[in-house]
Formats: structure tokens, sequence, C-alpha cells
């Protein structure tokens, strides 16, 4: 079962992003096949993607499609013709051999990302283990839990049930085995505690004050004494292993490991999270020896996104105070807290806190939470609006899709600001006095920023001194210049790939197949809720024309190709700088398909 799904999410990935050519290099077809031992799921197919090579023919079932792609995969299971005659295909050993045969196809690649597909069959099946085993917690309804932070936690819990929407072996954290899994992720709930390293202040940098629960020198075994000369940092457990064949070597006394673990952590959805159970008001992100969506992607952290991730957090926290329409939209987690070994990536963290965040008795969830299908067969969602909707799933959705567009298309269209909100990072907060939701920002490090509109903006709401009047296409203290771009469109993929395609799109997608939504009718409400907001800013004279192009008027919609820059390409191949934002132009446009379908209708 893991297998099979694991290999229909792998194809249909690879027809999406036509990988190797895949798609453009060959042909739909039209035609039906008799030959005996034809399974059921066949029999009755018509189209087929045909590819060609000198050895031999297969032919993909696929159908039509207004949603990512213009063709998916049927079923996973396919015929291939050889010179033995027609045989059944249905491993992903197997399509990994067809891709070997395509022009331009990188052998290595493919062996190493075979080794990926292994390891998410592996961690589904885990993943449906830690399901079973936490049984009795998942059936609690989120509100029996009594504080905002326990109730997150259990969100994130649940999240880690669902695969990403879009890349294939999102379920594969490489690098972890069975055992890691099991002491160290969300999916079986562990509690464990970190270990610590001295550096010498002379070798790192601490931003700002430790919060109370930071253990003392003596605390982890050391001496007192070192607390003149040295900063204490933390270690995942899982990373500790690699420090000590590295940089825990040093015997000059720069660096020294403490002999005890201290602080007892949980982790959240992202694994490299941990919340400190003494005060579960602070989450600690340090390094991770892991690999997820792509082997290219190693959790570690770099110091430029301690200093940028800080710099979104106060910006975002101006522009909420003195814009009228953002304020109480959103808020902030305090990122201001981090420390680094110059530019080291493994000796790294960051403390994210939500002291100044008034989330009591509110429930805050992540986005990837909601589609996780919960004990009763029902995802996460439909208990959500239970809870807080009176189960009106429309009136759910209506706000939702509001809150984001506002919140979103605000900070492109005015501010020049595109946040990375993914759907682990999008965190909406339920409110069941008031009846609404709002905003949780976090881990902002990677947005996309517009000099010429950010600068414009940031003055006209008196917030000069944050930009850099001598430097018009620059912006102060960004550390990292990917995040300043040079033209719009590049706020235009942002939006459209993150807030529309992943944290829109898919959640209707997901409601729609669960039957809890029309399709038809939540896509009217997103194009109504697109259409509002524009509007809005077109009459205060915000230019919405590459808003409007991109996401309503053109023909196909860009996507992020996650899988051929994250794994199946180098960046010489993609060309692309950050491997996390390579696009193509090639998914339908849903919205304008809807709309000609209402009209033909």
């Amino acid at each position: 079962m893991d297998k099979q799904y694991i290999t229909e999410r792998f194809i249909n990935t690879c027809i999406r992003e036509d990988v190797y050519g895949l798609l453009s290099d060959n042909a739909v077809i039209q035609t039906e096949f008799d030959i005996p031992n034809l399974p059921e799921t066949l029999k009755q197919q018509t189209l087929w993607l045909e590819i060609t090579s000198p050895k031999q023919t297969n032919w993909l079932p696929i159908i039509a499609s207004d949603y990512m792609q213009y063709w998916q995969l049927a079923s996973p299971v396919w015929l291939q013709k050889n010179s033995d005659g027609y045989i059944i295909k249905h491993d992903y050993e197997d399509f990994v051999a067809i891709l070997k045969q395509l022009s331009g196809a990188s052998e290595t690649a493919l062996d190493s990302y075979l080794l990926e597909l292994d390891c998410a069959t592996e961690h589904r099946a885990l993943a449906r283990q830690g399901f079973e085993s936490q049984h009795s917690q998942l059936v609690r309804n989120i509100n029996e839990y009594p504080s905002w932070s326990e109730r997150l936690l259990y969100a994130d819990q649940v999240a880690s049930y669902l695969d990403h929407p879009y890349y294939p072996t999102a379920r594969a954290k490489l690098g972890l085995d069975a055992a890691d899994i099991a002491a160290y992720s969300p999916e079986f709930a562990p509690t464990f505690s970190l270990y610590w390293v001295a550096i010498s202040k002379a070798l790192s940098t601490v931003s700002a004050k430790l919060p109370n629960i930071w253990p003392s020198f003596a605390d982890v075994g050391l001496n007192p004494d070192l607390q003149q000369t040295h900063h204490l940092f933390p270690i995942h457990p899982l990373t500790l292993p690699l420090l000590q064949q590295h940089a825990l070597k040093d015997d000059t006394g720069q660096l020294i490991l403490a002999p005890k673990s201290a602080l007892s952590v949980q982790p959240t959805l992202s694994v490299r999270t941990v919340v400190c159970c003494a005060d579960s008001n602070i989450h600690i992100k340090v390094p991770l020896i892991v690999r997820t969506l792509g082997n290219k992607n190693v959790r570690l952290i770099k110091s430029s996104t301690i200093y940028d991730g800080y710099w979104f957090q106060r910006t975002l926290q101006l522009i909420a105070e003195k814009d009228v329409a953002l304020q109480g939209y959103y808020a902030h987690c305090d990122e201001s807290l981090g420390g680094h070994m110059g530019d080291d990536k493994t000796l790294a963290f960051i403390v994210r806190r939500y002291d100044d965040i008034n989330l009591t008795d509110k429930t805050p969830v992540p986005v990837a939470a909601f589609g996780s299908v919960m004990p009763d067969d029902r995802p996460f969602i439909s208990h959500l609006i239970d809870i807080f909707y009176d189960g009106d799933s429309r009136r759910w959705l209506k706000e939702y899709i509001a809150l984001l567009c506002h919140v979103h298309l605000i900070l492109w269209i005015k501010y020049g600001i595109a946040l990375e909100a993914n759907q682990q990072n999008a965190v909406i907060v339920f409110d069941q006095h008031s009846c609404t939701m709002t905003l949780l920002m976090k881990d902002n490090d990677s947005a996309r920023l517009y000099p010429p509109r950010f600068n414009a903006a940031m003055t006209q709401i008196g917030l000069s001194n944050v930009i850099d009047i001598n430097a018009i296409n620059n912006i102060k203290d960004i550390k990292d210049q990917r995040i300043v771009v040079e033209d719009e469109l590049a706020l235009a993929q942002m939006f459209l790939t993150i807030t529309l395609q992943l944290d829109i799109v898919a959640i209707i997608e997901m409601m729609s197949n669960h039957d809890i939504i029309n399709r038809n009718d939540a896509y009217q409400i997103l194009t109504d809720g697109i259409d509002a907001t524009l509007h809005s800013l077109s009459v205060r004279g915000y230019d919405t024309h590459l808003a409007q192009k991109v996401l309503l008027e053109n023909q196909h919609w860009y996507i992020k190709y996650l899988l051929c820059a994250g794994s199946l390409l180098s960046k010489e191949e993609s060309g692309a700088t950050d491997i996390n934002k390579f696009y193509g132009k090639s998914a339908p446009n849903t919205l304008k398909l809807m709309q000609q379908l209402n009209q033909d209708s």
C-alpha cells in the first residue's frame, strides 16, 4: 500500500514537472488495448501517455486535469512492451528505469532518488505506526487541551501524518532511521533532552538575552567560570555524532562539549524546532542533519537567516501597527534571539518566543494540519469547522480565503513583500469567543522583497527609517541578497505558488475530495476573494495589473518544480539560485478554467 501510494505520487510529479521531457517529448494518444491478463483498471482506459525508447514502449494511463497539471496518472499500473511482449508494471523502480532512458536523464541523480523513494515508503509505514500508537491522544477534541501551546503541539502532531501536497517523497526524512523517527519525530510525540556545547565568545555571537530556562554551565556539568568566556549553544541529539566527528574535535578549549544533556523538549512539525517543556512559550530551532523535500535540502541554519528573519519580524510588526488595513489581521512571534559560530551552519540556533502574543483561550493551527485524516476518517479541518464555525464549511472557507488574500495581497501589491508562508509556517489562530481567525507569522527568512515598491510604501506610512534612501534597490540590513528582487514577477510567483496553490488551492481540493465543499462553489469563492482585494487596492491607486494577469487571466500558472530542483537537477542545470524557488509555467490556471466553465454552462 505504501509503495503504491509513493509510486503514484512520484509518477504524477514527473508528469507535472515534465521531468527529462517526459511529457513534452512524448505523445498523448487515444486507444484501447485488447491483450490477455490486462488489469481491470486498464481495460476501460482510452487515454495514454506513450513513452517510446529504442528498447521498449510504455503506456501510462492518464486522465485530463485542471489542477496543477493538464494530465495526471489514472492508476499506478501501466503497460510496457519490449522484445518479450506486453508486461504490466507498477513499481517506482520500474518507472525510474524508464526515466533513465530519456534524453538528458542523470543516472546518478535517479539512483540517488531511488533511495529517497525507498526511504519515503519506509517512513510512511512508520508514520502509520505512530498514528496508531497515538490513537488515545488523537481522538481527543483539540479544545480538551487546556493551553494554546498544548493545542498547537497537538495540531503539529496531527499535521505530521500528512504529506506535502506536491513533493512526492516528502514523507522521507533522509538520514533518520526507524529508531530516530520514534525518538525525535512528532509522529510519536516523544520527549528528549538537548545536548550543549560551550563556544568561545571570540568565535560566537548571541544576538539577545538568553531566556531564564537556558541551562547554566553547572547544569550541563561544566565549570561555572566558563560563562565569562563562552556561550552555551544547544545541539540536537541527532546532530551530535557529526559534530563529534568534526567541529568538536577541537582541543584548544574554544569548543567544549558539555558532559550532561539538559532542557527537556518535544518536537514540532519541522522536527528541528522543539518546544521547551519548562516553558512552552519558547521554541528553539537547531540544526538537524536530515534532508527533507529533496536530497539537497539539509536542515541546517545559515547565520543570515537569524538576522533576516528578525528583520522581517520587526518590519511586519511595524507595518501592522501603522497600516489600519492590516491592524488585527496578524501577529508575529519574537525571533530576536539567535546564535551562531561564524558561518558554521551546524553550530547555530534561533529562539522563537510567543510571550508577547495574546493566545490565551485561542487555538493556533498550521495549515499543514487541515487535511490530515483523523481516527474518525474525517480531515482535521472538519473538526475545526465543527468547533469554531458550527459546521458551516462554506462560511469558514470564505473567511479563510478572505484573510489570506487580504494580508498577502496587500503585502505584495502595496509593500512589495511576498512571504514564503508555506503550510507549515502559515498558522491560523481560531478564536472561539470572537468567532474570527487571524494569522500567526513566524520564520520569514526566505521572503522576497521589491525595493521600489517597499520604499515608497514605507515612506508613505511614516517608516522611512527602515529604508536606505541612498540605495534605491537596496534594503538596509538584509543579509541574503536573494531576498531582494529586481521586478514584481518574483513576488507574483511566490504568492501564486505558496499562498494560493499550497495554502488555498490544495485545501480546496482536499475539502472537495472529502465532500466537505462543492468544488465549483469553492473556486468561485476564491475568485471573488481575489477580485475583492484587488479592487480595493486598485481604487486606492495601487497597481494591480500584474496580479490580475498572473492570477486570473493568464492561460497557465507558474508552479514550483520541487522534484527537479530538489533532487533530479544540479543547480547548473536548473539555473536556480534557490532550489525552493525554481519555477515552471506549465500548470492550468484553474480559476480561469472554472470561470470559462461557468460561463459555458
